[in-house]
């Protein structure tokens, strides 16, 4: 296939760096998680921006003619009409789809145009349904032992897909040198299927490897022809599905896959919408087979669905084969750290090496501060690192969302499904600070604890699935989380007619025919031991030298030092319209316990 013959060092696009290092110890987790490893030496991880793929809502848009045309131009050679200008550069693993794309609008083409398409695939395309079939016009040689090869690969395919159609089978090379090193040419004619595989310059000079996987490719193709039993269908099949699957399927059979580009691709674009994908969807059929999936046994249904779901084969196909667990795994495989639980890594024949870890940074969460919202697409994923500073960290999704929360980095990751975060409360001072006070509304909430002094990073991997939706993250403080203690009802005092009895100490100063004599209030005065108590209508101001101060049961209270005879203190309250005062030899303390008994309140 196509050699490329790169090899990349990382599986995550590194885009404009914005400057935040993951670096430090990493805060480790209490009471959940899943431990792992610390990355190789030289992994950094340093957020990064990258653009937005556009949304996708998984309709299908049927290649036109002219893109059609356009990319058999740029496969095979010049076709008269077609827009833009061949492309002679690279190589292409298999000329199938390109002339799939102009079978698909066979009618439509001028018969100069199908002439030309004719002579550069080498192929002669019956005139309607009766003609019979016809095999190797032009300069394409026969070519038994690629026939033999192939044969023997399409019974593998039907093997393990459980099939057994038996179409027309011709091999043969052609001396033109497309970009394509092969290609399959499938139709069915009065009721028989025939595949005519075509090997031009560019397979005949591969390795035999390469060459290997160029027959498992192809052989697919056939085989997905005759499960359809229907050429439009064929034509038209979604790329991720006609190609990825094939480069799948190659890759699965041979046990090697030299195309370092397609996995590239793949990898580091996790944005890209899985239905506007061709052959790097190989890796997403790779993602299945390694989440325990058996991907030969949903081929079948998948391409049955693909005569009957009209404009939305391709939300159909992946509804079929994306269960709720592989697509809460599906966005973490992106970040290939195996160090972490294994839904954060993927493997598939030919993967490269993982390299160093990149994000795009999402943002800061912080007490108090607008959430950060990180989007989940459709077929497609978003991963991001967010720098959790609050004390108090949530998450709530909106929409269809599925994926992965990573809080930590090393030495401790950890790993939580995401409707899981969703319903988890997380918390970053700290096991010893991570509670709510017992008189708080919150008192007793179970927190997700997340230690302090190291790394506050957390990754997030989202996708919705073949719908849309999006994650908000909030930040609090602990206080405001977990709320004040709701005040208890103060109960009121009432200013007595009298000096309670109970209050007299020692022998009084003023004897009762004083009580009364201030228009119904009272005032009682004590001597040394407790010249305690006045009782008197509100006073019109207070003098500059009382400051407030608390004392249960009553409206307000002031306390002063200044009165007589010295050394005394006065505690003066305010109940309604009337006031009393409690003055002495006495520590403020002592007063306004007194003061409180008096009024009822203590």
């Amino acid at each position: 296939m196509n050699t490329l013959r790169r090899l990349v060092g990382t599986g995550l696009a590194l885009t404009t760096a914005v400057g935040l290092l993951f670096a430090g110890a990493a805060p480790a987790m209490a009471d959940t998680g899943t431990t792992g490893t610390s990355p190789a030496a030289g992994t950094s991880l340093v957020p990064a921006t990258e653009p937005a793929a556009p949304e996708d809502d998984g309709t299908d848009v049927d290649e036109t003619k002219d893109q059609a045309l356009a990319e058999f131009a740029s496969t095979f050679g010049p076709v008269p009409g077609a827009p833009g200008a061949p492309d002679p550069a690279g190589d292409t693993d298999s000329g199938t789809g390109a002339l799939n794309g102009v079978l698909a609008h066979w009618p439509e083409l001028s018969p100069e145009q199908q002439t030309a398409i004719e002579d550069a695939a080498a192929i002669d395309v019956p005139a309607d349904e009766t003609a019979p079939a016809h095999t190797f016009p032009r300069d394409c040689k026969d070519d038994p032992t690629n026939q033999a090869r192939i044969v023997f690969r399409m019974a593998e395919v039907q093997q393990k897909l459980g099939t057994s159609y038996t179409p027309r089978v011709f091999a043969c090379t052609s001396p033109k040198n497309p970009k394509a090193g092969a290609e399959t040419y499938a139709y069915h004619r009065k009721g028989v299927q025939t595949c005519e595989f075509r090997f031009y310059d560019y397979y005949t000079k591969a390795g035999a490897d390469e060459q290997d996987e160029f027959l498992a490719h192809e052989a697919f193709h056939c085989v997905a022809n005759a499960v359809l039993e229907s050429d439009q269908a064929f034509y038209t099949l979604p790329g991720w599905i006609q190609e990825g699957l094939a480069d799948w399927a190659c890759a699965a059979l041979t046990g090697h896959f030299a195309d370092q580009d397609q996995w590239a691709s793949y990898l580091d674009n996790p944005g890209t919408s899985l239905v506007k994908r061709k052959y790097d969807a190989l890796g997403f059929w790779w993602e299945l087979d390694y989440q325990g999936v058996d991907v030969w046994a949903q081929i079948v249904p998948l391409l049955k669905l693909q005569t009957t779901s009209g404009p939305n084969r391709s939300k159909a196909a992946f509804d079929l084969v994306a269960s709720p667990n592989l697509l809460d795994a599906w966005p973490a495989s992106y970040i290939r750290d195996a160090s972490r639980a294994r839904e954060w890594d993927t493997q598939g024949v030919g993967i490269p090496p993982a390299g160093g870890l990149q994000f795009p940074f999402g943002g800061s969460v912080e007490n108090g501060a607008p959430a950060v919202t990180v989007k989940a697409p459709a077929f497609a994923v978003e991963r991001t690192a967010v720098d959790l500073t609050a004390d108090v960290v949530q998450l709530a999704s909106t929409g269809s969302v599925h994926g992965r929360f990573g809080p930590g980095y090393t030495p401790t990751k950890f790993d939580f499904p995401i409707s899981a975060a969703a319903s988890s409360i997380f918390c970053t001072l700290g096991a010893d600070r991570c509670k709510c006070p017992d008189d708080s509304p919150k008192a007793g909430t179970s927190f997700q604890v997340i230690e302090p002094g190291g790394s506050t990073m957390a990754l997030v991997a989202l996708t919705g699935g073949s719908s849309k939706g999006s994650v908000a993250i909030s930040g609090t403080s602990l206080d405001e989380f977990c709320g004040r203690a709701p005040e208890k009802p103060k109960r009121r005092g009432h200013i007595p007619d009298r000096c309670p009895s109970s209050e007299l100490v020692g022998r009084p100063f003023l004897e009762s025919p004083r009580w009364g004599a201030l228009g119904g209030n009272t005032l009682c005065i004590y001597d040394n031991g407790g010249r305690v108590v006045g009782l008197g209508p509100k006073p019109d101001k207070l003098p500059p030298d009382y400051r407030p101060v608390e004392v249960p049961g009553a409206d307000a209270a002031w306390v002063t030092t200044n009165c007589t005879p010295a050394p005394c203190l006065q505690v003066l309250v305010v109940i309604g319209d009337r006031h009393a005062s409690i003055s002495g030899y006495l520590s403020q303390d002592e007063a306004i316990a007194r003061m409180s008994r008096i009024i009822g309140a203590g």
